[in-house]
């Protein structure tokens, strides 16, 4: 699915390749797979959330923040299975959780021990928890066949013990809000709100349609909010008593609604709906804080008047500290499907999930948030340098951004219904964009214009990768195994090309023009030393059946390869070996991996689901001349042969451990590839330069350490 564009390749020699291995190392994942479906605080550095996957039982937790929501660790009992919906504290030791099929969770130290609640016969998914004191609260949840209107539970001890009462509503309820410890305000799936006015003996109801509503919160001692599908909002300022419509602006659900006082209250939704308030509902403002575009936002929770959380889909937590001018990520489990760096390595773009980008320029040390892309899923980005790069994703988009991410230039391709999944540069101006729709186009004014050069057709026709070997010769590969070439980059056929597959083919590698591999279903990577004309399989793929190979690369001599289910290769030759068969999060869940990116001859990037930012490294690093040779003093050899045509091989010595980098530079000072930039142990090494895609010329290559530098001179003769 990631298309990374072919870097002037460096190839290393290895005497010996089948000792390689791999190690993985976290750069940065979310530690919640699942939505946060509840936020609460308790005083200004305390707070929990909950939340549950239901596709893993992996990712249902608990969480507890002691910095003021900065950071945030689980607290999840062990072998919880069923999925928390809300959660109460009463103080900061004592709290209750509930959720699907009669979870009832109550702790007394803070979260550190949790003791299961019997709340039988009632077995129905539980939904929010409210309490009014130390000793009384209320739970609601979905209507059960046995006991149809037994929706609404009661504790006067803390949530020791509860009581079902009979609401006389047979519809599932949602959510509930107390005035004091005697009237209760309860909505729930069918338009439904009761009331109770004597501790839940007695209940009216009023109707308002057949919408859900999902989110409630009193403001003040009289006002309560109500939100719902459709976008409605509904508020009341007699406790519950009657209701009227305060807003209905269009059919995308509200989640959740939080007031701090009578006056300040925020909404959010789905597709990035989001709504706030400073004068009690008297107007509402959407504001279209760009990191909440298209976000999916169970939970909105004010912790002071100007800092307010929003939390949902993905394990996402993001905190404003200004009422909402602005907002910073302190949590996210985004899935990230592609991912491009520089050629030195130091600048790295990940995107993914509804537009979210992420970016680092520490060689991935850290990375930040920066602007959503159109909320629409992101599935390239081409990297050029710390301000420029590319992305393109859902409904035709294509973004070019010059400011490093703070805005971005939007030039989709003609089909807005369609999904782009790959892209090709040559520069910043000439370059492929294709996917979903089978049409291929082509830019050479950087998206402001395109044409289509390859049209497959719409239907199981998408295309999934786009790349070139040099200026002219290229190749597209997607559903149904098919595969086309040019050697003008005008005019496209499968004149002498096989299919790979009858599968999906994902991604293509070319490293020169009779040596590619191709990435498919079912572990399936093949071979082809013939320029496509016939595939192998260059994997054993015993035990891979349902794992898609999604990326790979291959730069320096060396290729890494990910897909689903956690599953990282090398290669080895022209053999490709499962190096690591189970890579998984922080909470057991296996993660699957979309995107990878050689940044060195010893290492990439990697990313993948569960907001997952990795970094593979390759043992060894680069070849030891000798392994018993020691340096006496540093060195840096002139390169043989010289001239050279297209490859040249690099000698050097350390006589200590240290970190090394080796660059290489055009005429005009312009690092055009890093060879080594890693920490090394003393001794004599060698790598080779290959300058297939650069022109004829003189080039500079420069070692340094933290004690040696020197730099020689080198022409590339073609």
């Amino acid at each position: 699915m990631k298309k990374v564009l072919l870097f002037s390749l460096l190839l290393f020699s290895f005497s010996n390749l089948f000792a390689d291995s791999t190690f993985v190392s976290n750069l940065k994942i979310g530690k919640f797979g699942g939505a946060i479906r509840d936020m609460k605080f308790v005083n200004a550095s305390t707070g929990f959330c909950c939340g549950d996957d239901i596709s893993f039982t992996t990712n249902i937790f608990i969480a507890k923040t002691t910095d003021a929501g900065a950071t945030w660790q689980p607290v999840t009992p062990a072998g919880l299975t069923r999925g928390v919906m809300s959660l109460e504290f009463i103080n900061a030791n004592t709290g209750i959780a509930v959720g699907n099929a009669g979870l009832v969770l109550r702790t007394t130290n803070g979260g550190v021990n949790w003791t299961a609640i019997d709340v039988s016969p009632y077995n129905g998914d539980l939904s929010d928890v409210t309490f009014s004191g130390t000793d009384t609260g209320y739970v609601c949840g979905a209507s059960v066949a046995s006991i149809p209107t037994n929706t609404v539970l009661k504790t006067v001890n803390g949530g020791l013990n509860w009581t079902l009462l009979n609401t006389n509503c047979t519809s599932s309820r949602s959510i509930i809000e107390l005035f004091g410890n005697q009237t209760i305000v309860c909505s729930g799936n069918s338009g439904v709100i009761i009331r109770s006015t004597n501790g839940g003996a007695n209940w009216d109801s009023l109707r308002f349609g057949t919408q859900g509503f999902n989110g409630m919160r009193k403001a003040g001692s009289s006002n309560i909010w109500v939100v719902g599908n459709s976008q409605v909002v509904y508020k009341s300022t007699n406790q519950g008593l009657n209701f009227t419509l305060a807003l209905d602006n269009g059919p995308s659900p509200l989640y959740s609604v939080d007031f701090i006082d009578s006056l300040k209250g925020l909404i959010v939704g789905s597709n990035g709906i989001n709504y706030i308030t400073s004068n009690g509902g008297v107007s509402w403002d959407s504001f279209a804080v760009s990191q909440l575009t298209a976000q999916v936002l169970f939970s909105a929770c004010y912790k002071s008047p100007t800092e307010i959380f929003a939390s949902g889909q993905q394990g996402t937590i993001m905190r404003t500290t200004n009422t909402g001018a602005s907002w910073d990520y302190v949590e996210s489990s985004c899935r990230f499907h592609a991912i491009d760096a520089t050629p030195a390595g130091d600048v790295g773009v990940a995107v993914g999930w509804r537009g979210q980008i992420v970016k680092t320029t520490n060689n991935g040390t850290n990375w930040t948030f920066v602007k959503a892309a159109q909320g629409f899923e992101l599935y390239d980005v081409k990297v050029f340098d710390a301000n420029n790069f590319y992305i393109c994703g859902g409904g035709g988009t294509f973004g070019i951004t010059n400011n490093g991410g703070t805005s971005f230039t939007y030039r989709n391709t003609p089909v807005a219904s369609a999904t782009n999944r790959t892209m090709y540069w040559f520069n910043q101006n000439e370059g492929y964009c294709a996917g979903d729709n089978g049409e291929l186009y082509y830019t050479t004014n950087a998206g402001t214009t395109w044409a289509s050069q390859l049209s497959w057709g719409a239907s199981n026709n998408d295309i999934e990768d786009v790349t070139f070997i040099d200026n002219n010769t290229g190749y597209v590969c997607g559903q149904l195994g098919r595969v086309a070439k040019t050697t003008n980059r005008s005019t496209w056929d499968s004149t002498g090309i096989s299919h790979p597959s009858n599968q999906y083919v994902y991604e293509m590698k070319w490293l020169g023009a009779s040596t590619g591999f191709a990435g498919s279903q079912n572990g399936c990577l093949y071979a082809t030393t013939n320029g496509g004309a016939n595939w192998t399989l260059a994997v054993d793929t015993a035990g891979l059946s349902g794992v898609n190979i999604y990326s790979f690369d291959y730069q320096f001599g060396r290729g890494l390869a990910v897909g689903t289910k956690g599953k990282v290769f090398r290669c080895q030759g022209n053999q490709w070996i499962l190096s690591q068969s189970n890579v998984t999060g922080p909470n057991g869940t296996t993660l699957d991996l979309w995107g990878v990116k050689m940044r060195t001859v010893n290492g990439g990037f990697v990313s993948g689901y569960q907001g997952a930012l990795l970094y593979v490294g390759i043992n060894p690093p680069v070849k030891i001349v000798s392994g018993s040779e020691v340096a006496a003093n540093y060195s840096l050899e002139q390169n043989y042969p010289n001239p050279f045509n297209p490859r040249t091989t690099v000698k050097f010595a350390i006589p200590k451990n240290e970190f090394v980098k080796i660059s290489v530079f055009d005429i005009s000072g312009r690092e055009v590839q890093v060879l080594v930039n890693e920490n090394l142990t003393a001794g004599v090494y060698e790598t080779e330069f290959r300058g297939d895609n650069l022109s004829s010329g003189t080039y500079f290559y420069k070692i340094e350490t933290p004690s040696f530098s020197d730099t020689k001179k080198m022409i590339l003769v073609k």
